[in-house]
């Protein structure tokens, strides 16, 4: 099979190899037909507007100790939480309990983030354009992904639930460049 079905400990292959911040951006773009930005860590306010205007917010850790990373999507927020996704799906083969789909997270837990097996600090991220709001809310709108296409001004939870929806195209992205 040519199906990239690795695991953990593989060496690096072309299924077992990290992208930059910029592959995972150009990736998100073509996926999307959108511009992709690279930005720093999101302070809290940016984070908050970026996930209520229905952004998904891949972020990347860097793990303590090494040179090393991994990507992380934050999909939505809601009742002190930041929803968060690990696509790392090897746990379980390391003997560690899988986490859940979709973790809820405090803004502090998404800065400085623990597996079982390390600690990575959040040191940049991957967004729809902050300066592109009309064609972030356009494409929604053509993905069918909130309740009225015709909505002049989409309510927060309409987006968030956009973002939340839409998330598993930020994953594919994300792997698309690796």
């Amino acid at each position: 099979s040519k199906d990239c079905n690795n695991r953990y400990d593989d060496p690096e292959t072309r299924c077992n190899n990290g992208g930059t911040d910029q592959q995972v951006a150009d990736a998100a773009s073509a996926m999307a037909n959108g511009p992709f930005q690279v930005y720093g860590p999101l302070d809290q306010q940016t984070l908050d507007w970026a996930l209520n205007s229905g952004r998904v917010v891949m972020v990347a850790v860097l793990w303590e100790g090494s040179n090393s990373g991994h990507e992380l999507i934050v999909g939505g927020c809601g009742n002190g939480y930041y929803y968060l996704h690990d696509p790392w799906g090897w746990y379980s083969q390391m003997g560690f309990p899988q986490p859940p789909d979709w973790q809820g997270l405090s803004y502090g837990q998404l800065l400085e983030y623990y597996t079982p097996t390390a600690t990575g600090k959040w040191v940049s991220s991957v967004m729809w354009s902050t300066g592109d709001d009309a064609g972030h809310k356009a494409a929604l709108r053509r993905a069918g992904r909130i309740a009225s296409a015709n909505a002049a001004d989409p309510q927060p939870a309409e987006l968030a639930t956009a973002a939340a929806a839409t998330a598993n195209a930020a994953a594919a992205a994300a792997a698309a460049a690796a």
